[in-house]
């Protein structure tokens, strides 16, 4: 049929003459592609084909590559987008020639996993997929259960979130064009609850000691989740750590103890918490020092507290930042070293079993602080050296101020309270540092509690009294009290009431007034008929000067001379009188 031809009878001629066909002979027309629907889909997606002449089709073509069809009618065929095929023209064929799309029909691919990342962790978890072809992901699942959520963020990564009840298992991205599994499982790890008593270790995903559980950890326990310890659950660490990323909690009313010698920390990775998130203890939690030798550090983590145990096997709790105990500070073997740390007891809050092996050693500047009333009643401040226990009792009367009372006590007894040459003779030999947080409006009755081996320089306890230092006048006194005996058999007490202004308080007896020159030498030298006196002073505080007397008899002195002093001096001076005719 030459090119050209249309639909008509057939006419053969020869020489002569020409016969015709008595029917006519249809000739088909190339065909031609208008449109087609849906215009993208994966292999094995079905496709409507409209145009024209779609007459003794031969066939239809995705991109070059053959396609199953049914041809409906001259403008209709239903095709299917063969294996292999790629994103490209559709092509339609018969006798006549070939009609091509205007339009490319886009293959989509199925999706296909590469990786993800971690390989386990529990339900709530974050999942990064990595793979390609994700774009337009329906379905997630993880084991056959349901992704909680996810999202595509790139056609080669989904976050995906394991929900709940989902077991160790492949995971399973759905796509509309198909659906691909990872090559290896996904490992859910589940959560520990401890309801009962159990010791503990591994790692778990998130970590819950109920109201009636008792978590000894036999091991590192970590958590990939929070930890949270509710109301009425104890979590004992001994010398074992809490690491992870999540969160760490002790709820109001839960249990910690403590067995690591650096405590616990609010950050970084010593003692006992080592989690990455957030350690908060609440104010109502008790906490319980164990530390199993020597000296153990609180840790930076506590800060206010309800209840602190202390319970060393040796040494002492060590503060490493001030705390407010609201309820009880309770000890049963070892003592707290504040250093220059405050403690401060709540308002209604006590001190129980304080001894004199278990006490607060106010070994700096830091004070043990307690709220006194204005009721009369004595409150004990158990406080001492390193070596030694010498509590305070401070007791305020109904016309005071209730007020925070602050104490603490150190060694030697110096001139000018916190400076100064040491004064060492007939006193106990111990200051106690004691101030009001709210100035004035104090009546105050102060006792002093020490032992016999502070005694220094002949003190005689049955002339003793308790001495105030003066602000005033930078001098220690003995105004407002008076001279007896004190109190109890090793140790001893002494009180003072009336007091008005809380400042340094000591212990000495009727010889301990501080005399305001410190005599080193006094020396007389004959010379002819007169006397050279030299005499040496370590240091002088409000000295006018020296009056000089001579006596014949050892009983009747007459003065020869004054000399001036230093009126104030911390270095040695130097003195010399020339007594003529003597």
């Amino acid at each position: 049929v030459p090119a050209g031809s249309t639909t008509g009878n057939i006419r053969v001629t020869n020489g002569t003459d020409s016969v015709e066909s008595s029917s006519a002979y249809t000739v088909f027309q190339a065909p031609t592609v208008t449109s087609f629907t849906p215009s993208t889909g994966p292999a094995g997606t079905t496709v409507t084909i409209t145009g024209t002449e779609f007459n003794s089709i031969t066939s239809v073509r995705f991109n070059g590559v053959n396609a199953s069809f049914t041809v409906n009618s001259t403008t209709s065929i239903t095709a299917t987008v063969p294996s292999g095929a790629s994103t490209g023209a559709i092509t339609v064929v018969n006798g006549s020639g070939t009609g091509t799309s205007g339009t490319n029909f886009t293959v989509t691919l199925p999706p296909s996993i590469s990786g993800f990342s971690p390989s386990s962790g529990g339900v709530g978890s974050s999942v990064v997929i990595t793979g390609t072809n994700f774009t337009g992901a329906t379905a997630v699942s993880f084991n056959g259960t349901a992704a909680a959520s996810f999202t595509v963020n790139s056609s080669s990564q989904i976050t995906a979130v394991v929900g709940t009840g989902t077991t160790t298992g492949n995971i399973i991205v759905v796509t509309p064009s198909g659906a691909d599994t990872s090559v290896t499982p996904y490992t859910v790890i589940a959560d520990l609850i401890v309801s009962t008593s159990a010791t503990v270790s591994g790692t778990y995903n998130s970590i819950t000691v109920t109201g009636t559980g008792v978590a000894t950890l036999g091991g590192t326990l970590t958590a990939l989740g929070n930890t949270v310890i509710q109301t009425g659950g104890t979590i004992n660490f001994g010398t074992e750590v809490l690491s992870g990323i999540g969160n760490f909690t002790a709820q109001s009313g839960s249990r910690i103890i403590v067995g690591s010698p650096q405590g616990i920390d609010a950050v970084g990775i010593s003692g006992n918490i080592q989690v990455n998130g957030t350690r908060t203890i609440n104010a109502g939690a008790r906490v319980e020092y164990a530390g199993a030798s020597g000296n153990q550090n609180a840790g930076n983590l506590i800060s206010n507290v309800d209840t602190v145990i202390v319970n060393l096997a040796s040494g002492d709790l060590i503060l490493n930042n001030s705390m407010t105990v609201n309820r009880h500070l309770e000890f049963t073997t070892g003592s707290i070293r504040l250093g220059a740390n405050n403690l401060t007891i709540g308002s209604t809050g006590s001190i129980v079993n304080a001894t004199s092996t278990t006490y607060v050693k106010t070994n700096g500047i830091g004070t043990l602080r307690r709220t006194v009333q204005n009721n009369s009643t004595n409150v004990v401040y158990p406080v001492g050296s390193l070596s030694s226990f010498t509590p305070a009792q401070v007791q305020l009367n109904g016309t005071s101020t209730t007020d925070i009372i602050s104490v603490r006590v150190f060694n030697g007894v110096l001139s000018n309270a916190t400076s100064g040459l040491p004064l060492a003779t007939s006193m106990v030999d111990r200051t106690w540092a004691i101030s009001e947080t709210v100035a004035g409006g104090s009546n105050a009755t102060i006792t002093l509690t020490w032992n016999s081996l502070e005694e220094v320089g002949g003190f005689n306890r049955t002339q003793s009294a308790v001495s105030r230092y003066n602000t005033g006048n930078n001098q220690w006194t003995y105004v407002g009290t008076a001279f007896g005996a004190a109190t109890g058999t090793d140790p001893y007490s002494r009180s003072i009431s009336g007091v008005t202004g809380l400042t340094f308080f000591t212990v000495g007896d009727s010889l301990a007034t501080p005399l305001p020159v410190n005599l080193v030498s006094f020396a007389g030298k004959g010379l002819n008929e007169d006397v050279l006196l030299t005499w040496t002073t370590a240091s002088e505080q409000n000295n006018r000067g020296f009056s000089v007397e001579r006596s014949t008899d050892g009983e009747n002195f007459t003065e020869i001379n004054f000399v001036n002093g230093k009126e104030y001096s911390v270095v040695r001076v130097n003195y010399e009188l020339l007594d003529e005719g003597a």
